[in-house]
């Protein structure tokens, strides 16, 4: 952003520039090649000096050329040493899988946030010197808070509060989706016009009533329908995604496929992640138990950790009461939480050796979810023998039995509040629809859209459009 204002947007001399540094991108902002693991592109990128900034460019007179020269063997010189990452000569003497963490020939003895910092900081300066009216939206504190170390030349509006619901404000790459995007438009008008006090809509997930036998609603599972996504009020909210092997977490590319899967239904938990949505091999049937079942050398113990909530065979809540040690006897005490709101880990703590972890459904024990990494914990086991009965305390973690976790996110197209007529007050619903036939839908959860105060500026800004 900043270099694009540098070479580009100061020669309009314009009268406000405005920069989105959401976050750090501390991986691609301290390299020159964001992904190891694929060839391209290479940027530039700017190293901090004893006198201030400086730039080190991409070499070579092509792109195809940066990339040869950066991969080669012989890397040049300043890759070697501006580059967090270690050099090829480096990585080729790691086996698969695994990495440098440091790059020994590293210029500075900076840690990674502190040089990023740094660099941010220096940028901000001379923004604050050269441009006109320079207001950055930040949702990250630390560069928030570099408005206190700045002159009162430049602007900064904290937008931390203002992601209500992720997967539908967020794209697949978690870039602002139409939703997020109406949402940032909406603070930018309510801080240039510097309204006071600015007011947003946003929406909002309400709380959950209890739902009982009556009206429950059969369908075919969900492998039967064509197109299934995420609606509100019939418009395209969202869409069911994954992660790629491999991919930064907050990188959700990999679309859902349910009839590829076997996926008949599926189960979702409220978390700080939003709504997270684990695929299910079988229809739901509501109230039925959720039980970890710890597989031991000489026991099985099956303890319930929470309850199915459906309204429908072919979406319903996970409700689990694990957050707290629950505590089960057997031949052996042992002892297991959960995240809050979340299945994607368990804690296990005991003695007895462990075989292994699973998640099941009902009386039937129908399979869910089970432990990765058991192979391990056999070799660790094997080590201590358990001979003096050692008591071990594992996080184990859960991947559902087939497919893998979802999340929400909204793609080119999806609704905006401006544009679609949305309730103040509604529900989330599963859409779906078979190639010839009409779309139906099922209720996921209650929303409802309320108003929101917009934050305000460091400094208070003190130059309103008029």
């Amino acid at each position: 952003s900043f270099m694009m204002w540098e070479y580009l947007g100061k020669k309009y001399d314009l009268d406000y520039s405005i920069f989105l540094p959401f976050d750090f991108h501390i991986d691609r902002d301290l390299t020159f090649n964001r992904h190891l693991n694929k060839y391209c592109p290479i940027h530039a990128r700017y190293i901090v000096t004893r006198t201030g900034l400086s730039i080190s460019p991409v070499m070579g007179s092509s792109r195809k050329e940066a990339c040869s020269l950066y991969h080669r063997v012989l890397t040049p010189w300043e890759y070697i040493v501006y580059d967090r990452n270690a050099p090829t000569f480096l990585r080729i003497l790691v086996p698969k899988g695994r990495k440098f963490k440091i790059n020994p020939f590293y210029y500075s003895d900076m840690g990674k946030k502190e040089e990023a910092l740094a660099t941010y900081k220096m940028l901000f300066k001379r923004l604050a010197a050269e441009a006109n009216h320079p207001i950055i939206l930040c949702s990250h504190a630390d560069i928030c808070g570099l408005h206190e170390s700045l002159s009162d030349d430049i602007y900064f509006y904290d937008t931390r509060k203002l992601l209500p619901l992720p997967g539908l404000y967020l794209a697949p790459k978690s870039h602002p989706s139409a939703l997020g995007n109406e949402m940032r438009a909406q603070e930018l008008y309510s801080f240039l016009t510097a309204q006071k006090p600015g007011e947003l809509k946003v929406i909002t997930l309400a709380s959950m009533p209890g739902i009982t036998k009556v009206g429950f609603e059969s369908s075919p599972p969900l492998n039967q329908y064509d197109h299934i996504f995420v609606g509100i009020q019939g418009h395209t909210a969202a869409d069911f995604v994954s992660h790629e092997d491999g991919a930064h977490e907050w990188m959700f590319e990999k679309d859902l496929d349910f009839k590829k899967d076997a996926i008949a239904s599926l189960l979702w938990v409220s978390n700080r992640e939003g709504l997270q949505f684990i695929p299910v091999s079988f229809p739901l049937e509501n109230g039925e138990t959720v039980f970890a079942k710890v597989e031991l050398d000489n026991d099985i113990l099956r303890i319930p950790i929470g309850q199915i909530e459906a309204g429908s065979s072919i979406i319903g809540r996970l409700r689990l009461t694990c957050s707290e040690w629950i505590t089960a006897l057997g031949h052996h005490t042992w002892r297991l939480k959960c995240k809050e709101n979340s299945l994607s880990s368990l804690s296990i703590e005991g003695a007895g050796g462990l075989q292994a972890v699973k998640i099941e459904v009902g009386e039937n024990a129908k399979l869910l979810m089970k432990g990765e990494g058991m192979e391990g914990i056999q070799k660790l086991k094997n080590t201590v023998k358990n001979v003096f009965n050692v008591k071990l305390r594992l996080t184990i973690s859960l991947r559902p039995v087939i497919s893998s976790v979802a999340n929400l996110r909204a793609k080119a197209g999806s609704l905006t509040l401006g544009e679609n007529k949305i309730n103040d007050i509604g529900t989330i619903d599963l859409l779906v629809q078979t190639k010839n036939g009409q779309p139906r839908s099922f209720p996921i959860i209650p929303y409802h859209i309320v108003a929101v105060s917009a934050p305000q500026s460091h400094p208070v800004y003190s130059y309103p459009v008029r």
